[in-house]
């Protein structure tokens, strides 16, 4: 049933002029702190509003300048057939061909187009917002849409203010699911009215409310999915309000209305009713599906929702688990100047499944293995130490893998709009993927934090790294290798003869750098010794002990002076 296709937006809070195409039945909005996932959201849950009222104020328009009205626009197909009984919207569809090109000459369809309607909401200075269903054709003037043909499209926002979801009145999602059809509800409507009126009356619960329990059976059974026993609930009368009215029919379990239950459990119970709507083909919104709930739990709902064939769900997340059990083409990631939202494709699979806490940043650190990794850990660690450190600027830092993958993902990430720095090896001279995907990375803009040719990071490392300091990293090697004798490995038993300057030759830094980096005697190829590394590297830097005109000072440099922008 109802799935968004496009969505465009106007001037509505973050969003000057944001256009978006979801594919997905699933979609998982993604993006760090405020980047309008929440935004993005409310913007559809206004767009599909049942409330006539829904209220809006100046802060919602962009930069709160009123002169410029709010509009909200989305394709929208998989319609429910009581829409095309309306008086006037079977003539104001569209439909969509195989090739996705969207067509208003209905005289041209075809079979296999499908149908579609263009639903606009127009909120201007008056803050009285207007639904209206659009042509696109000249001769054929837009329809405006009342509050009860939208409830036709079943969509609800799961947020921290769900509580009025339990209850049975005119724009709740259980009142969609008790009953179907708008005659139903009309019917049941003034039936249960008319139950509470009595109850009141006489001063007790109510209890003949069978006409909601059948929707309550499917809801109790999607709880139990979720990991919540969902036995005993029932719709009984809840003192609140103005007595006559649906709002006070509400679900109770084991007698207690279920409003009062811990916050975990509520979402839970809105997300069991929202996957029920689904059903029906709805369109869902929920915000920070994570929030309140337990690894297990978030993982579970996420693998319901994700193979849903009806309806459409939209959710938020700060979670990686979320991020993890989503396919890459689930994933869509708001643009940081908000005009557009991308999706990912099987490319980055790994990058995904390996490193997803990258997605929720906004500047990336692309390391080439472990030992980069652990060197920039410790760089994170001491600017921490003043307030400066990484999560300070949304900066995040991964092992994105070695050969050409560090800087494949680099590039991948720079065309979603990621600020990436890569940090590379340069001892592969024979590779033309890797010189060319070098190349192309550079001239995106991508930064690029290398070593002189021929030079791994070990090699750069004990190259310009002053004599005293070679025989520190030389004993911290030792230190962190107890299966190794990294002195007899280099061919100096004696210590103390080591430190002897007279000693200090590029042959013995290259044999050293040799055996550091090693594939099987490599002394340092891990994220724990490579931090202990960073530590004696960083205090190296700042008190200047590296020869400033050196390769592996200007490159560190260029690293701080990326970080600090």
């Amino acid at each position: 049933m109802s799935r968004i296709i496009n969505l465009r937006i106007k001037n509505y809070r973050c969003f000057k002029d944001f256009s978006a195409h979801f594919e997905e039945r699933f979609v998982v909005l993604i993006g760090r702190g405020d980047s309008g996932k929440s935004s993005l959201l409310k913007a559809i849950e206004a767009l599909l509003s049942p409330l006539w009222n829904y209220s809006f104020s100046d802060w919602d328009f962009y930069n709160g300048d009123i002169e410029y009205p709010i509009q909200i626009e989305a394709d929208i197909a998989d319609l429910p057939k009581e829409l095309f009984d309306l008086d006037s919207i079977g003539f104001s569809y569209k439909f969509k061909r195989k090739s996705g090109e969207i067509s208003t000459n209905i005289e041209q369809e075809e079979d296999g187009d499908e149908q579609i309607i263009t639903l606009r909401l127009v909120v201007d200075a008056t803050l009285e917002p207007k639904w209206y269903v659009v042509s696109g054709r000249e001769n054929v003037e837009n329809f405006e849409l009342s509050s009860k043909d939208r409830e036709l499209f079943n969509s609800f926002l799961v947020a921290d203010t769900a509580d009025s979801q339990f209850s049975y009145h005119r724009t709740s999602p259980l009142h969609s699911i008790a009953h179907c059809s708008l005659t139903e509800r009309k019917e049941v409507e003034q039936k249960m009215l008319a139950t509470v009126r009595a109850a009141f009356k006489a001063g007790k619960d109510a209890s003949k409310f069978e006409e909601l329990e059948n929707g309550l059976t499917e809801i109790s059974n999607n709880l139990a999915k979720f990991g919540l026993r969902g036995d005993s609930l029932k719709p009984l009368l809840d003192y609140k309000e103005n007595a006559y009215t649906l709002r006070n029919v509400a679900i109770h379990q084991y007698n207690r209305p279920f409003r009062l239950m811990g916050n975990g459990s509520k979402r839970l119970l809105s997300m069991a009713i929202q996957m029920e709507l689904t059903k029906q083909g709805g369109i869902v919104l929920i915000d920070e599906i994570e929030q309140g709930l337990e690894f297990d739990r978030v993982t579970n709902i996420v693998r319901l929702f994700k193979n849903a064939s009806n309806g459409q769900v939209f959710v938020s997340t700060h979670s990686t688990h979320v991020v993890c059990e989503a396919s890459c083409k689930q994933l869509c990631m708001i643009s940081p100047n908000h005009n557009t939202a991308y999706s990912f494709n099987e490319d980055n699979i790994s990058l995904l499944r390996k490193q997803p806490h990258v997605f929720f940043a906004k500047r990336i650190i692309c390391c080439e293995g472990k030992t980069e990794l652990g060197i920039v850990r410790k760089l994170d660690e001491q600017l921490n130490l003043s307030g400066n450190g990484f999560s300070s600027k949304g900066i995040v830092a991964a092992d994105c893998g070695g050969g050409t993958k560090h800087y494949q993902c680099a590039i991948d990430l720079h065309i979603k709009g990621f600020d990436v720095c890569v940090i590379s090896d340069n001892d592969v001279l024979k590779d033309d993927k890797l010189k060319n995907l070098h190349n192309q990375a550079l001239e995106l803009g991508v930064t690029i934090i290398r070593w002189d040719e021929g030079y791994s990071f070990e090699g750069q490392l004990f190259k310009d790294l002053k004599w005293e300091n070679v025989n520190e990293l030389v004993a911290l090697a030792n230190e962190l290798n107890e299966d190794k004798d990294i002195y007899a490995s280099i061919e100096f038993k004696d210590v103390n003869k080591l430190k002897d300057p007279q000693n200090d030759t590029d042959e013995l830094r290259e044999r050293i750098a040799k055996k550091a980096k090693g594939s099987r005697t490599a002394w340092f190829k891990n994220i724990e010794k490579a931090e202990r590394v960073g530590d004696l590297l960083w205090n190296c830097f700042w008190n200047n002990k590296i020869d400033n005109n050196s390769s592996l000072y200007k490159q560190m440099d260029k690293l701080r002076l990326w970080i600090s922008k």
